[in-house]
Order: C-alpha cells, then structure tokens, then sequence
C-alpha cells in the first residue's frame, strides 16, 4: 500500500538506517530512493536550514521516547523548489512489542500553506483599509453579535475591539430596539441608509450617528452578516438648533 500511497512514507530503524522508503519520495523531494539510502542524513540535510533545528528536536524527541508526534516544516527540493510538508510519525513495534523505529508519513501542504499567506495578506490589507476610515466601522453576525470593528468605533463607544466583539450590537445604542430594526431592514431590503441612531460611550454621553448598511455574502452567495459605517453628526446637529434658535430670536424681535 505504501508503494502506491501518494504521500511519502518512509520507516527508520533503531540506528537510523532507513529500512523502507516510497517510491513517492521522487515526487515530493526530487531525489530517488536509492539516494536516501546511500545517504540517510539527506533526511535532515534536504530541510530548510530555518526549520531544522526544530525538525531535529522533534525527530529525537519522538525516537527516544518511541512516541507520535507531528510536525510542519519546508523541504528544499533536488531542483530547488521549496515546499511545505506535513510530517508525522510513529512507532513501529514487533508482535512481541518490542520498539522496532520510527515509520513516517510525510503529505504535500504547500497548495494549503500558499492560501493560508494569501488570506493572511487579504486580512492585512482589508484591516488596513478598515482602520484607515475616521468612521466607526462595524460588521455584525446573522445573530446580532460584533464581530469586528475598527479603532474609530472603540474611540466612539468608549470599549475596546475586545470588549466589543462577540456582544449585541444593539448594547451600543441609546434605543436598542431602534438599532435592531434598523438592523432588521437591512437584512430584508440588503442595505440602509442614513439611519439614525443615537451611539451611546461608555461613559454616558451620546452622539447622533447616521447609519449606511448593507449585507456582505460569501463566495456561495450566503449572507454572511451586515456591515455597517457610521457618520457622527452631532456637531452638525448642534449647528442646525443654533441656527433655528437664532431664527426664531430675530423673528420674535
């Protein structure tokens, strides 16, 4: 089975000799079996030299306590080519239960660690794109619960990103109810806009905040949640009361 596996397995003795290696071992390093064992220390040397240390420490670690483990480190390929792999091992006992070595399966997980980099770098930027707006930015789960927001929504409300996160998003609001229908027309229609709300801090004073929502949805077209920006207007609010309070002095006199 382990010839026609598409992993590389391989089995190590109790003096490091290599006692079986998969032809898959061609594929996934470059070198063929007769290589490896002419040479077993090409297990160790075809590691990248930034994750040996740590693939050796584990390759002793499990040998003497004949124990599993798994592990994830880089390859260096005969041509070149890194790649990523999936190790884990295990002992290997005869039917008298003595320790016989160590058998090993190693997978290809450079597709998987290649997308991983490219989500962690679309999460950067998305978080940079987030935090660069002077808006209170907030995305809300199908539940109601926060599940992200941006430096200007925690100056806003007073709490921090941790605080926030993972609590009903209606909490924030001087009228919860209000903030829950809103958040209600926003699922059924896909969006809202200039909503008002009254956002409430932490310490107890409140701003007025016009609300732009709208669903956001996942690669199957699924709503995933609501992602809502904020506008305060509580200045522009105090401006218009002045200017009707002075309308009405120069009307009265």
């Amino acid at each position: 089975m382990a010839d026609f596996t598409a992993d590389w397995e391989y089995w190590i003795g109790l003096k490091g000799e290599i006692i079986y290696m998969s032809p898959s071992c061609e594929a996934l390093t470059g070198h063929a079996v007769d290589e490896f064992v002419a040479d077993p220390y090409l297990l160790i040397a075809l590691v990248h030299q930034d994750d040996r240390a740590e693939f050796q420490t584990h390759s002793n670690v499990h040998s003497e306590q004949a124990s599993e483990g798994s592990i994830e480190f880089r390859i260096l390929r005969k041509d070149g080519e890194t790649r990523w792999i999936s190790h884990y091992c295990r002992p290997v006992f005869d039917p008298q239960g003595n320790w016989r070595g160590i058998r090993v399966s190693n997978r290809d997980i450079t597709g998987k660690k290649h997308l991983e980099q490219e989500l962690r770098r679309a999460n950067v930027y998305n978080r940079s794109l987030i935090e660069a707006s002077l808006d209170p930015l907030v995305t809300i789960s199908p539940e109601g619960k926060i599940t992200d927001v941006n430096h200007a929504t925690e100056s806003a409300t007073g709490r921090t990103r941790a605080e926030l996160i993972g609590t009903d998003f209606s909490d924030c609001f001087a009228d919860p109810e209000k903030a829950r229908t809103g958040y209600r027309e926003a699922f059924l229609k896909g969006f809202v806009s200039d909503y008002p709300l009254l956002l409430r801090h932490c310490d107890g004073h409140t701003s007025n905040m016009l609300y732009n929502a709208g669903v956001y949805k996942n690669e199957q077209g699924e709503v995933m949640g609501v992602f809502a920006a904020a506008r305060d207007i509580t200045e522009h609010r105090r401006a218009e009361l002045a200017r009707s309070q002075l309308a009405a002095i120069v009307e009265s006199s």
